[in-house]
């Protein structure tokens, strides 16, 4: 059996640094959310009906897709962690 460590290892690296940068978009994109609704509910201090540039429809279709593609690292993430137990199997067997 051929195993490639350094393609699971990689995929590892990669998948977490996905993980980082698609919780960053998802949190980016909730603020978003969360300053149009503000803008959409709220009055500044003179009464005055707040905007802003912040879209609801933009904020949560990036916050549906981050959350895909952070599911999708997660689970490159778990396979590569898979593979590295099955690794180390062959290398050292469970005792029984």
């Amino acid at each position: 059996m051929f195993v490639n460590a350094a393609t699971s290892g990689t995929a590892f690296t990669y998948a977490s640094e996905g993980l980082s940068s698609s919780a960053d978009r998802m949190e980016i994109a909730a603020q978003e959310v969360t300053e149009a609704v503000v803008v959409a509910v709220g009055v500044d201090e003179d009464g005055a009906a707040l905007t802003s540039d912040a879209s609801m429809q933009s904020g949560l279709v990036s916050t549906a897709s981050e959350s895909h593609v952070y599911s999708a690292n997660a689970a490159v993430v778990r396979a590569s962690d898979s593979q590295f137990e099955a690794l180390l199997d062959v290398v050292h067997p469970p005792s029984e």
